[in-house]
């Protein structure tokens, strides 16, 4: 009995631990805090669950790693976003950590050095990644943000700059990326994962993989000149803005293209099935929809106003056309080696 009461005891006092406040500043204080450091290395390695790391304006040249950490929340703060600088492969790892929060900070690779990814993270859950500048030159040798092996994380309103491949995820789960702005980058790549929300960003002059993604939701995007595959994937692609771009599905199942708006645009579908065209608007395409060896195909409610080609249906099996309305275009509905309309 009494070692259960000792333990109760135990229990309530780490209960009320109340969170520290770990301030990093190169020179003068902008908050107060317990602790303070000059390195932000040295404020994660003396850190606890439940703290919070300040980090003051300045310039840190130093590779950071949270490792193996849980419940840390690094916020930075000041006139100006503090700027960590890398130093080895990496700007900034999470590795094998949970419930980590990022924000207010830049992130950027060293002017001249080889390095492998400005934000790595792997094998970590429930991490929140808000409002940082990802920032890269010409010698990233992977991406400038790496997920892999993760769950549960969210990336927002975050400006990734570079021309190089701006993200990679990989065998990852549950991953929102939502509100971010991407700036002269030129590939984004999504393998082997499953629930990939991108909503609401901004997309310009990059090339989009999507491969072996199940439950993908792509959704009010702003997407200029690019191009966009979609590969043995699965989801929905609606109420975007898209305007001189390509757009590949192959081999995709159970496909919702709903309410987004084409302009300029070349859409083609290929060996995949189960796919829902409805409610979108199409101008000045060059082949709106050009679809070959799919079937279960609906197309309906659709507007097609001055494109080239409507739509083109070869080798199709059980499709409908419906409810579409067509307006000064070059050529209407082409249909061969199809059957069930």
């Amino acid at each position: 009995m009494r070692i259960i009461f000792t333990i109760l005891i135990l229990l309530l006092t780490i209960n009320l631990i109340e969170a520290r406040i770990l301030v990093v500043n190169k020179t003068e204080t902008c908050i107060e805090g317990d602790f303070y450091f000059q390195t932000i290395s040295s404020a994660i390695e003396n850190s606890s669950p439940g703290d919070v790391i300040f980090i003051c304006t300045g310039f840190y040249n130093e590779t950071v790693i949270i490792s193996n950490k849980s419940n840390i929340s690094i916020k930075g703060i000041g006139e100006r976003l503090p700027t960590i600088i890398g130093i080895e492969n990496y700007t900034f790892e999470i590795y094998n950590s949970t419930n980590i929060s990022l924000e207010d900070i830049v992130l950027e690779q060293t002017i001249g050095k080889e390095m492998k990814n400005v934000l790595l993270i792997t094998f970590s859950k429930n991490i929140d990644l808000k409002d940082l500048m990802i920032k890269g030159y010409d010698k990233i040798s992977d991406s400038l943000i790496n997920i892999n092996d993760s769950k549960n994380l969210s990336l927002t309103n975050i400006t990734i700059s570079g021309s190089n491949v701006s993200m990679k995820i990989l065998n990852s789960k549950n991953i929102t990326i939502k509100n971010n702005l991407y700036v002269s980058t030129n590939y984004i790549i999504v393998n082997n994962s499953e629930k990939i929300y991108y909503i609401n960003n901004i997309l310009n002059y990059l090339k989009i993989l999507f491969e072996n993604v199940s439950g993908l939701k792509f959704d009010r995007n702003s997407i200029f000149d690019s191009n966009i595959i979609l590969e043995g994937t699965d989801g929905i692609f609606v109420k975007n803005l898209v305007e001189n771009s390509l757009i590949k599905f192959l081999g995709s199942v159970n496909v919702d293209l709903s309410g987004n708006e084409f302009r300029d645009d070349e859409i083609y579908i290929k060996n995949s099935s189960n796919i829902i065209i409805f409610g979108n608007s199409f101008k000045s395409c060059k082949s709106c929809l050009n679809i070959t060896s799919s079937k279960n195909l609906m197309i309906h409610n659709n507007s097609f106003d001055r494109n080239s080609y409507t739509i083109v249906l070869k080798n199709v099996d059980n499709f409908k056309i419906e409810g579409n309305s067509f307006s000064l275009n070059e050529a209407g509905i082409i249909i061969s080696s199809s059957i069930n309309y």
